[in-house]
């Protein structure tokens, strides 16, 4: 919300790209911005997300239960159009949630 105050944007205001990359914070702050304002990411024309999944960038428990709530209120407005698996950091990547270690429960995830 603070973003958009200091940039002008009002209720009404389109977004045409907005990128978000801010290594784990995406669990907390999509449901945030959802409840806060409903229509925000209508009005969004194109997002680029990065998801993290390493406990070592917040993904544990409570953004584990946050990732259907993300994944709807991202389905409800966007297409796919492109994804890559980055394995990041090497001390990233054996801190994948245990529930999501085997990759069918990664994709219920998300």
């Amino acid at each position: 919300k603070e973003i958009q105050d200091m940039l002008g944007h009002g209720k009404e205001t389109r977004i045409a790209y907005l990128r978000a990359d801010c290594e784990g914070c995406e669990w907390g702050w999509i449901p945030a911005a959802a409840r806060e304002d409903p229509s925000v990411f209508g009005r969004i024309d194109q997002m680029f997300l990065e998801m993290h999944f390493a406990s070592t960038l917040r993904f544990g428990d409570l953004a584990l239960s946050l990732a259907p709530v993300v994944r709807q209120v991202l389905a409800a407005h966007f297409r796919v159009e492109w994804s890559q698996l980055n394995l990041g950091f090497k001390s990233d990547r054996l801190t994948v949630h245990k529930s999501l270690a085997n990759k069918h429960a990664l994709n219920k995830a998300c």
